[in-house]
């Protein structure tokens, strides 16, 4: 999961294993060496790739999802196999206006 934070939070307020958190800011700008502070991190022990973040953000490209396999027990039946396909096919920030008081969802484009 990549996130660039917009600075809401509302994904440290929907994240349903506390996984998304506001860091320590350091203690001088000096100490940042031309890098921007993080808004928000990301504790990847504690994500269980959801995607509640991502629904929930009020942005568009903040937050990436983006899974690579899903385990299951028992036959991959062709049901599954399609399921598996859109569980991993990366996701992001869905806001995207098309026109006034109307959202389009956007899917991330394939490499």
């Amino acid at each position: 999961m990549q996130i660039n934070a917009a600075g809401c939070s509302t994904c440290v307020e929907v994240c349903p294993a506390n996984a998304i958190y506001l860091p320590t800011p350091p203690k001088a700008a000096k100490d940042l060496k031309g890098e921007n502070e993080p808004v928000i991190a990301v504790n990847k022990d504690f994500c269980i790739l959801c995607g509640a973040c991502v629904n929930a953000c009020p942005g568009e490209d903040i937050i990436t999802l983006t899974r690579t396999n899903i385990r299951v027990k028992g036959k991959e039946t062709d049901l599954f196999l399609k399921i598996k396909d859109k569980l991993c096919t990366p996701r992001t920030s869905m806001v995207k206006e098309a026109a006034k008081d109307e959202v389009e969802l956007k899917m991330m484009e394939t490499a």
